[in-house]
């Protein structure tokens, strides 16, 4: 016969939970302003001059800070996509593309959000929002570096120790 949980264990279960934690913040403010604040793209030269196959490395680092006098939330992804083609045994990536997003949410107060709140939102709701931003940006440049599409996948959610990603500090 399974035990029920107690009401005790059940808030402790919700108060970890970083969805529960982000809609905190989330229910108070409203995305600003989204802006690239740096970007870097490269890639190898093709050796055959044709199409290339790829296995993709992601990652995903998130900071925020918060300015209580402006009252404002700043969230800081920075995406990295990394790209070796397939037959390639070369230490660097065919393809590489960083990109740094700033993104401003505005609040009628933020002063008394605690940061345990705000550093759940920037991983949870900051990347979901950049992400589209992202998706473009990075389809954008491969398309004017002469590659194929390049489809980025859909942004998981999940949580975020269980997978490594994204580091807030």
């Amino acid at each position: 016969m399974a035990k029920k949980k107690s009401a005790a264990a059940t808030s402790a279960d919700k108060s970890k939970n970083p969805f529960v934690l982000a809609a905190v913040v989330s229910d108070r403010v409203q995305i600003q302003d989204v802006r690239v604040v740096e970007c870097r793209v490269s890639q190898a030269p093709p050796h055959d001059g044709g199409p290339r196959a790829f296995k993709a490395l992601n990652k995903v680092e998130v900071n925020f800070s918060i300015d209580a006098d402006r009252n404002l939330i700043l969230i800081l992804p920075r995406f990295s996509f990394r790209e070796r083609a397939e037959a390639d045994d070369a230490e660097l990536p065919t393809l590489a593309i960083d990109c740094l997003f700033a993104l401003t949410y505005a609040a009628p107060a933020v002063a008394d959000l605690p940061k345990l709140n705000v550093k759940a939102f920037a991983q949870t709701n900051g990347i979901f929002n950049a992400w589209p931003y992202w998706r473009e940006f990075a389809q954008n440049m491969a398309a004017r570096m002469g590659l194929p599409s390049l489809v980025i996948p859909v942004f998981r959610f999940s949580d975020p120790p269980s997978r490594g990603r994204p580091k807030t500090e």
